[in-house]
């Protein structure tokens, strides 16, 4: 019995190592929130410099050992990558794009038929070349 290869959801949170610092859990979790790194490596060092260090440094190192790490072939380019972020960021506005793109698919395609089934189309067949 041959098995399946191990199907990993895109909408999970990862530990990013190309965009790591140190072991990519600030990258993981922008990635996952859809938010610029910054911001979130900016909310993990400013709680340093106060009394809850020991927290902060704690909770790090728990986060990298219990977020796996993000597969190579998790996604296939950067265009999927962006198609799932947004799906778990703003579902509505992702379906909306593509209602969108399918009601202008939708009109081409009866502009298409238009022109197919007009005169104009058999008279520029008949046409010699």
């Amino acid at each position: 019995m041959t098995r399946r290869p191990k199907r990993f959801k895109p909408q999970r949170l990862y530990r990013d190592p190309r965009g790591a610092w140190v072991a990519g859990v600030c990258a993981g979790i922008a990635n996952y929130l859809g938010v610029p790194v910054f911001w979130i490596r900016l909310l993990t060092v400013l709680p340093l410099l106060s009394p809850l260090m020991p927290l902060v440094v704690i909770s790090y190192l728990v986060a990298t050992i219990r977020i796996p790490r993000e597969p190579e072939e998790l996604y296939r380019d950067d265009e999927e990558k962006e198609f799932w972020q947004s799906v778990s960021h703003a579902p509505s506005a992702t379906f909306g794009e593509v209602r969108h793109k399918m009601r202008d698919l939708e009109h081409r395609l009866r502009r298409l038929e238009a022109y197919v089934t007009s005169t104009e189309f058999e008279f520029n067949q008949n046409l010699p070349r």
